[in-house]
């Protein structure tokens, strides 16, 4: 069960059978994320995402009953919905509709440049997600990564008409995209539906491979941060792209790392209310990433049981265990959810990778041996970091120096 069944046609699809399913998921993504813009369209993906999900002309009524959602990332635009069996030919439909539809209004972009500058700002004060979208400057610099996935506000203010419907028609390509249907659902009947909804498609676009040159030297980079008390730490290292023979291992190594993180900051010294280790897997970059907060006066040594943590041997059979064990019930609840399959086989399918199925990524996770691991840890943790600082401090040049004579201490 949950493994995917793929079906040949117009552009690349699979059908994830729930047998008991009465709700549906269709997700539909399109490599057309924000990586795949030049200077001069910058923040064109999600506009066009914005202009595609929250314009009344075009989804009122349209698609059923089910909800739409747009999301935008660096590698690709998903629009997907989760609605009701009876209407999935309808979801199918809309989603057609959505990547020929051309028809927007110069009142449209002007309604959703005032939407997504309030986003923009809304983010900058909520310091757990905006950490995370500044932290890719020091980490990719020179590329797209460096500036906002959405854009700035200036960036979103120039954005034009005919920009966003150039970056539509390079992007919104057979060749670029991947469809996955997660339910109860006929085989025969949903690839009949697909030729039907997607042949006439146009097949090629532009075919833009995005490479990322990490920055590989150890850095540091503060922004203030006001208005919150305490202050957000990242410290970045690059993991796996999403293709990766192991990544799973990169994704073990985070939970054994994120768990020693919890009991030695938060349980044991108390220096933070959030600590924690994600692997953050795409098809251009991987990063694994330490974040959490600690009072200002407390940075330099949070910073040290970190670099302790990263440094020691901390990885023994039982953190090995615990880990697994995380992961596969992770991995065993979230895909009791039609819309997480959906999410999961749409990802791995558009980028190439269809021989990763659910039960083979449990499989894997399950024989993973500590030997492996540990050298993966060895390649991590040898790097340089990349650090992103929110503080209060004005003094950083100092506490600048403080972390790099902590990190760079044998």
């Amino acid at each position: 069960m949950y493994n995917p069944i793929y079906i040949s046609g117009p552009i690349k699809a699979a059908l994830i059978k729930y047998p008991k399913a009465e709700s549906v998921a269709v997700h539909l993504r399109i490599k057309a994320g924000s990586n795949y813009e030049t200077r001069d369209n910058v923040g064109a993906a999600h506009m066009l995402e914005h202009l595609c999900t929250k314009n009344p002309s075009l989804v009122s009524g349209a698609y059923g009953n089910g909800k739409l959602y747009g999301v935008t990332s660096r590698d690709n635009i998903l629009f997907l919905i989760v609605g009701v069996k009876k209407d999935w030919h309808k979801f199918i439909d809309f989603l057609r509709l959505i990547i020929e539809y051309r028809q927007f209004t110069e009142t449209d972009l002007q309604k959703q440049k005032l939407i997504i500058s309030q986003e923009i700002n809304r983010y900058k004060s909520i310091p757990e997600k905006y950490i995370t979208r500044i932290s890719y400057k020091n980490i990719f610099p020179n590329s797209r990564m460096a500036i906002l996935n959405s854009g700035d506000v200036a960036e979103i203010n120039s954005l034009t008409l005919r920009k966003i419907q150039e970056f539509a028609d390079k992007s919104f390509v057979r060749s670029r995209m991947s469809i996955v249907l997660a339910g109860n659902l006929n085989e025969s009947d949903v690839t009949k539906h697909l030729h039907k909804a997607f042949s006439d498609v146009r097949v090629r676009g532009s075919q833009t491979h995005v490479i990322l040159k990490p920055n590989t030297n150890f850095d540091i980079q503060f922004q203030c941060n006001e208005l919150n008390e305490p202050s957000h730490i990242k410290i970045s290292f690059i993991g796996r792209r999403l293709n990766h023979i192991k990544r799973h291992i990169n994704d073990i190594l985070a939970h054994i790392i994120k768990n020693k993180l919890i009991f030695e900051l938060r349980d044991k010294h108390a220096l933070t209310y959030r600590v924690t280790c994600e692997s953050l897997s795409s098809d251009t970059f991987g990063v694994l990433s330490v974040y959490f907060t600690v009072v200002e006066k407390q940075i330099v040594a949070a910073v040290k049981h970190v670099k302790s943590i990263v440094n020691e041997n901390c990885i023994t059979e039982e953190s090995l265990h615990l880990a697994k064990n995380e992961i596969l019930l992770d991995y065993t609840l979230n895909f009791e959810k039609t819309s997480i399959a959906a999410d999961f086989y749409s990802e791995h399918l558009l980028y190439g990778n269809n021989k990763i199925t659910y039960s083979g990524l449990l499989s894997e996770v399950a024989k993973t041996k500590l030997s492996q691991v540990l050298k993966e840890a060895k390649y991590t943790f040898s790097q340089q970091p990349k650090m992103t600082v929110l503080t209060k401090s004005f003094n950083t040049d100092h506490l600048k120096q403080d972390i790099k004579q902590i990190w760079n201490s044998t």
